[in-house]
């Protein structure tokens, strides 16, 4: 009695308390399991197998390992200190893991020590407790003890080896994209269609959850397959990132055009729709150069941003964009009289379906054109909600109606009216949201002296500087050459219409109501 309560003393002592080293004497086993003894021979000979065995060891066996080692320097203590023989300690300790008797300590290291700990079993045995000892006991190093007592990790049943998933991915792999109740309806019919009446294979088809569990193991690229194609499915697929860092300032621009999310006053109808931006930036800095709004995606929009980006920052070496229509057409391209041939830039395109490849610019429109749209009541975006805009797109409607047939707006059609900016209030707010971009610290930069990332605008500055940039600017009479937007109008009595506006000259009167390929044309800035 005395004995044991000394022991249970032991057991509760402070976990920092001094072990004594464990020294070989008569009580002390040596020997070992033979698969412990056969695997540590193995680790002596070969120090790189059990340096890769510990690497490869997840935090769950280390904890295990830990644990049991706390149980086993616990049944050393009662053998050095309190005497006990090993029989004695070991059954002490296993005992009190069961009941609840030890230190805090002791007991949560028996809690995590069975690596496949039932849902009814409590404490650790005593057969396992003595292997455990052997083993601590047979190590030599603390790496060996890690390696010896850590638990074998159970490896997962991989997808493939399902012998049913390749037939059943031939009812999954469908761009309809049906559930996998669907699927498996389909898959299950086929199966005892084609097995009726062998009640041997009737039995393997597997049950729906087993499918689902099955099909949650497969990557997620591979698991969409068949479903999803083209932009939405290389989404999922690795893919080489630019290092935009290498190139220098103007290096590379890229150029894409989108549709902003919202409506604004048709500049020449008056009616709502939703305008085209076209923004150009530059690869190395992610500086918006240059951008231009106009009513749709054409060779208009694109080369008024590009004429815009010259203008103000230069002449680049490289163009990359889409090839989509107006990106990819005789007005750049022509080898005599296209703007880039004339101007020496490379014009380079994206493969068509793979936005990715112009990810640094995706990003930007749909930053910075949402924070554009949102700013007004027109906004019809996805993320917005769905019944106010409904009532807005009503409501809108009604009042121009009202408005283009000279009725009286009521109230409340005025206040749907308002919603819908100008075409100058668009264009100020972009320019706002583009400086927005130009002078915010961009995670895509490197990291100034003061902890944070360089602004588009001051890490240009800083390259230009710091390298020696000499900019390829264009003289006036140049950019009098570039391609900017031009509209045809009759000239009647010193005036033309533009976008319901009245503009006037004297030379006009040289070509009264002519209408004709010598007929004067007038260049107009969209943006």
């Amino acid at each position: 009695m005395v004995q044991a309560r000394m022991a249970r003393q032991l057991c509760v002592a402070e976990p920092d308390a001094a072990l004594p080293a464990v020294v070989e004497s008569d009580y002390v086993v040596v020997k070992g399991p033979a698969d412990s003894v056969c695997l540590l021979e193995m680790y002596r000979k070969c120090p790189a197998l059990m340096e890769k065995t510990m690497r490869e060891f997840t935090e769950n066996q280390k904890a295990v390992a830990d644990a049991r080692m706390t149980l086993v320097r616990g049944v050393i203590k009662l053998m050095e200190v309190g005497g006990m023989k090993r029989n004695s300690a070991v059954e002490l300790i296993a005992n009190g893991t069961r009941l609840g008797t030890l230190s805090p300590e002791m007991l949560y290291a028996a809690s995590i020590a069975n690596a496949r700990k039932g849902s009814t079993r409590t404490g650790v045995g005593t057969s396992s407790l003595q292997r455990w000892l052997s083993d601590y006991l047979m190590a030599r190093t603390s790496g060996e003890r890690l390696v010896i007592m850590a638990p074998g990790k159970v490896r997962a049943k991989k997808a493939e080896q399902y012998p049913w998933m390749g037939r059943f991915l031939q009812y999954w792999r469908n761009p309809n994209r049906p559930s996998v109740t669907m699927a498996y309806e389909a898959f299950a019919d086929d199966w005892q269609c084609e097995y009726a009446g062998n009640e041997l294979m009737l039995a393997q088809l597997p049950k729906v959850d087993t499918v689902r569990y099955a099909l949650n193991k497969l990557p997620k690229a591979e698991r969409e397959r068949g479903r999803i194609t083209g932009a939405e499915y290389k989404s999922l697929l690795p893919f080489v990132r630019r290092d935009w860092s290498a190139l220098p300032v103007n290096g590379a621009w890229v150029g894409d055009g989108h549709g902003i999310k919202m409506e604004v006053v048709h500049p020449a109808t008056g009616w709502p729709f939703m305008a085209e931006i076209t923004l150009v930036i530059d690869g190395c800095t992610r500086f918006v150069v240059g951008w231009s709004l106009a009513l749709s995606e054409n060779q208009v929009a694109v080369g008024d941003a590009i004429r815009h980006a010259v203008s103000r920052h230069g002449v680049p070496l490289i163009y990359y964009s889409d090839n989509g229509g107006g990106e990819k057409n005789k007005i750049f391209d022509a080898d005599t009289t296209g703007i880039f041939s004339r101007l020496e830039v490379d014009h380079q395109t994206g493969i068509p379906g793979n936005p990715q490849a112009r990810g640094i610019i995706e990003r930007l429109n749909k930053e910075t054109l949402a924070r554009v749209a949102k700013k007004f009541g027109s906004y019809v975006g996805k993320s917005g909600d769905r019944e106010t805009q409904r009532l807005y797109h009503r409501k809108a409607r009604s009042a121009f109606n009202a408005l283009s047939k000279g009725k009286e707006l009521t109230a409340e059609q005025k206040k749907y009216m308002a919603k819908v900016p100008r075409w100058d209030e668009l264009l100020e707010e972009i320019e706002v949201q583009v400086q927005r971009h130009n002078n915010r610290p961009h995670d895509s930069l490197p990291v100034r002296e003061n902890g944070q990332h360089w602004t588009p605008q001051a890490y240009r500055n800083h390259l230009i500087k710091t390298e020696n940039i000499v900019l390829d600017m264009l003289t006036s009479a140049e950019l009098h050459e570039m391609f900017r937007p031009e509209v045809e109008r009759i000239a009647r009595r010193g005036e033309i219409n533009l976008f319901n506006n009245r503009y006037f000259s004297e030379q006009l009167a040289q070509v009264e109501g002519k209408r004709c390929a010598s007929a004067l044309i007038f260049t107009i800035r969209i943006a």
